[in-house]
């Protein structure tokens, strides 16, 4: 199961949290032979190389990129004169803290478009738009499956509570290695401590990719 996110950001924001799970389930259609056709300068504007997809999925290449140095960007509130501005105080104050050359400059780097996405602004819509605690308040019936496989249901308030990982010390947990990059980086501006997933992970991940 995939779980798509920080997709709040306008259509001409070039990284985004979003294009990461997009880009892992496009891979998985591929590699499962769905039959599924795809645009192949779509691909190339999400961060993928059609090239590594087909005629056969090709193994992706470790991480390269150290995401210890670099800082993870701080979000902004939403509005559109209040993103514009923030946009080209980015812009004008930008500082690179990486330089990757190829003499091919159609070569999508996709270890570089993982680690620019990691490190987008989270728009947590219950920061952005607190009306929407009042669902997260309301009490909801709720069914989950338990690690040992019994079926609980309840009725409470959410109360913007993580997802419930079942069966970790067992099964262990898969987590996309992107998940690594933003929690070994540097905290945004004005923020002290460093990234750590909402979700409660018991064990080590497994760190794929």
């Amino acid at each position: 199961m995939s779980h798509v996110g920080g997709g709040s950001v306008t259509n001409k924001t070039p990284y985004s949290l979003a294009r990461i799970p997009l880009r892992w389930m496009v891979r998985e259609c591929f590699k499962a032979n769905t039959g599924i056709m795809f645009n192949t300068d779509a691909l190339r504007t999400i961060g993928l190389d059609p090239a590594t997809l087909y005629p056969i999925v090709l193994p992706r290449p470790a991480p390269r990129l150290d995401a210890s140095t670099t800082f993870i960007e701080k979000a902004t509130k939403h509005g559109l004169i209040k993103r514009a501005v923030a946009h080209w105080k980015r812009k004008a104050n930008a500082t690179p803290t990486m330089t990757i050359t190829t003499n091919d400059p159609s070569v999508i780097d996709e270890e570089l478009e993982d680690l620019k996405d990691a490190l987008s602004p989270i728009y947590d819509q219950l920061q952005l738009k607190q009306s929407w605690w009042l669902l997260e308040i309301l009490p909801l019936h709720l069914r989950y499956q338990k690690g040992n496989n019994r079926w609980v249901s309840t009725f409470k308030s959410n109360m913007a509570s993580p997802r419930f990982i079942p069966k970790q010390h067992s099964n262990g947990v898969k987590v996309h290695r992107t998940v690594q990059f933003r929690m070994q980086a540097q905290p945004a501006p004005g923020h002290k401590k460093r990234y750590t997933p909402k979700a409660k992970l018991a064990v080590e991940p497994t760190w794929i990719d």
